[in-house]
């Protein structure tokens, strides 16, 4: 499933998540697709990577990180593993958690076809 942001005209595809669905751009014509790893949105540095996409996706800036919102996002992360649990779906489903330094070869943003 991907994630739809109206307002931004932006959906965002988790792309290594082999029971996420890919954007539907026929239901959403005119919005720019980012994508984005289970890496990435589990790790608090990644994640914010992801953030200025999305944010540049929409025209939009996002504010600097602060330790307070960075602590926050940690806190968060061990939450949504904690209730979710996260990381015992990633190795089911053989997903690492792992960020690498790869970078796609664009900005991770494509604008819909």
């Amino acid at each position: 499933m991907a994630v739809y942001l109206p307002d931004a005209k932006v959906a965002i595809e988790i792309v290594d998540d082999p029971l996420s669905l890919p954007a539907d751009l026929d239901a959403f014509p005119g919005y720019t697709v980012v994508t984005m790893t289970c890496a990435e949105v589990c790790d608090p540095i990644a994640f914010r990577r992801v953030a200025e996409r999305v944010g540049a996706a929409a025209g939009i800036e996002v504010p600097p990180d602060t330790p307070e919102t960075i602590a926050a996002r940690k806190r968060l992360m061990r939450r949504l593993d904690k209730d979710l649990h996260l990381a015992e779906y990633a190795r089911a489903m053989g997903i690492s958690l792992t960020p690498t330094d790869s970078v796609p070869s664009d900005d991770g943003a494509k604008p819909a076809a």
